[in-house]
């Protein structure tokens, strides 16, 4: 038999698991698939009835938030997703310039020849033959607008009302060294080209 120390943090242990019971651990899990509360309470096994309504309560209990926070960390320790590489990842596509595709004769490169980094703001390259057999191609890169308000959102840079503001506690240098740093990922950006 455990010593009575060991044995009291062992049940502490396992009262700190069940915090949640299983359909909420369900809910967990489901909102983390989309990180919509509604769609995951629904999914869940909850009723369709006041879905938002009884989400958002749902997602102000201490123990889901706790919980979901666990599992976001599990989730990024397996597949090594950390929030760094997801604003690398932002960054390349928010810098990204059409100029990198390109040749000094406005001939798209091969994709062999695109460095990776680079070829990561890449959605799609289409090459066609027109009705007079020539050949058209179309590079479209992903939306750089989209990738610099997420980048903008996960900096702080600015709020839902627009307002600026900084991160809090950082200084102002810090700030232009992030922006230099991320400038220097030299990424890409969302338009779509014929050539």
């Amino acid at each position: 038999m455990p010593p009575k120390g060991e044995r009291g943090k062992k049940e502490t242990r396992r009262k700190k698991k069940e915090l949640v019971n299983p359909k909420q651990l369900k809910f967990c899990y489901e909102y983390l698939i989309d990180l919509n509360q509604s769609q995951a309470y629904t999914r869940a096994g909850y009723t369709t009835k006041n879905a938002n309504v009884m989400a958002s309560q749902l997602m102000a209990n201490p123990n889901i938030q706790a919980k979901i926070q666990e599992l976001r960390i599990e989730l990024q320790r397996k597949t090594k997703i950390t929030p760094e590489s997801v604003i690398q990842e932002l960054a390349k596509i928010g810098f990204s310039n059409i100029k990198d595709f390109v040749n000094g004769n406005n001939s798209i490169l091969e994709i062999k020849h695109i460095d990776n980094n680079i070829a990561a703001s890449l959605s799609s390259i289409k090459t066609t033959v027109n009705a007079n057999g020539v050949v058209v191609t179309q590079v479209r890169l992903h939306d750089k607008v989209k990738a610099l308000e997420g980048l903008g959102k996960h900096l702080g840079i600015f709020e839902k009302d627009n307002r600026q503001r900084q991160p809090q506690n950082a200084t102002a240098q810090e700030l232009i060294d992030i922006v230099e740093r991320i400038k220097a990922l030299k990424k890409p950006v969302n338009c779509e080209q014929k050539f």
